[in-house]
């Protein structure tokens, strides 16, 4: 597989290559401007399936992203990335905080 090996055989005229031919061709629609991906509330238009799907959750409310630590969720994955770093910050005081106790002991 080209994408293991690192071969990106498919570029364009900025410099970008890619593994697969059919993601150069998302890539050229932010070129010349092809936006076919239309939000049905506003009127926002997106070059990706993806983008429409995380901006139709903004109207919706729809939080399909939950952490599985404190059970918050989130409408794009990577905003529950970002908050799953708070939990390791908290994971590491706490963990300071028994190593202190178990010295005194």
């Amino acid at each position: 597989m080209r994408s293991h090996k690192g071969e990106r055989p498919f570029s364009c005229i900025c410099m970008k290559s890619y593994s697969i031919s059919s993601h150069l061709s998302v890539h050229m629609r932010t070129h010349n401007g092809e936006r076919s991906h239309i939000c049905t509330y506003y009127g926002k238009s997106f070059i990706e399936t993806q983008g429409l799907k995380a901006h139709i959750r903004t109207h919706t409310g729809e939080k399909p992203y939950i952490c599985n630590v404190c059970g918050h969720g989130f409408a794009q994955s990577g905003a529950l990335g970002t908050h799953k770093k708070i939990h390791k910050t908290e994971s590491t005081v706490n963990d300071n905080n028994i190593k202190i106790k178990n010295t005194f002991l």
